[in-house]
């Protein structure tokens, strides 16, 4: 209901054309509970997949091991998803009870403080409602429920990124553990990878001169055989490195062109 009084409010000021700067704020407030609805639907309609999605990252989570956690830094990615997930979420906290509770205040000083004979009752989002609220009981009530809307949109928006937030930086984790192992493979097998090669290309050119050169069968099926065994062995070690390097490709490309 409040959502549909915003922006009935919006569209008469935008008719009236009596002040663009109060249509200009309840346009970024229609914008902001159309995002914190849509994020709210989304989760709701999405609710199986995103319960298959947790328990998938259940699943792949570090075991309680102290070594184990130790070697995916669990404790420093905790302390980050806290002070992202913490600042973000109390800021927005802030930034509400600044617009719920700002023009209540200012009521308050200017009447029971200044005692103000003409100070205005003013709702925290918008101004029309479809009731007379102001100078009677039906002010507190009317308040209320706009900022209890406010509230739910709020925390509606919250909740969608603070839920982002945790499931990117969990992957992030595994993402730079597998860095780290990968980076160990190739300390261990670099160098030994390095001298396979070279030896590989050493042994198919002395091969290959010996199968220009006339030879007796029994030892020309040798050497054929051995060249193909040399040669799977360099399309092997080939193969699967171009799938490492391919997968790693594939790291880039999910969180670039993920469908934000």
């Amino acid at each position: 209901f409040s959502f549909y009084a915003e922006v009935a409010t919006l569209v008469d000021r935008l008719r009236d054309n009596e002040n663009f700067l109060e249509s200009c704020i309840l346009l970024s407030y229609v914008s902001f509970v159309v995002m914190g609805l849509s994020k709210i639907g989304a989760v709701m309609k999405k609710k199986p997949k995103m319960t298959a999605l947790v328990r998938q990252l259940e699943t792949c989570f570090p075991s309680p091991s102290a070594k184990v956690q130790e070697e995916y830094a669990v404790k420093s990615w905790l302390k980050r998803c806290h002070i992202y997930t913490k600042g973000f979420g109390g800021l927005f906290m802030i930034m509400y009870f600044a617009h719920a509770l700002i023009p209540l205040f200012i009521y308050f000083i200017q009447r029971v403080l200044l005692h103000y004979p003409d100070a205005k009752q003013i709702m925290p989002f918008y101004q029309l409602e479809p009731w007379e609220f102001r100078d009677s009981w039906l002010f507190y009530p009317s308040y209320f429920h706009q900022s209890s809307a406010g509230y739910t949109a709020t925390c509606g928006s919250i909740a969608g990124d603070l839920m982002i937030f945790a499931v990117v930086l969990q992957v992030i984790m595994h993402y730079e553990r597998l860095a780290k192992v990968l980076d160990l493979m190739n300390e261990v097998f670099g160098i030994p990878l390095l001298v396979n090669f070279i030896a590989f290309a050493l042994v198919v050119c002395l091969v290959g001169v010996q199968l220009t050169i006339a030879l007796s069968p029994e030892y020309f099926c040798k050497q054929m055989l051995f060249l193909i065994s040399v040669l799977l062995e360099v399309y092997l070690l080939c193969s699967f490195s171009q799938r490492l390097i391919d997968a790693s490709e594939n790291v880039g490309h999910a969180a670039y062109d993920m469908d934000w």
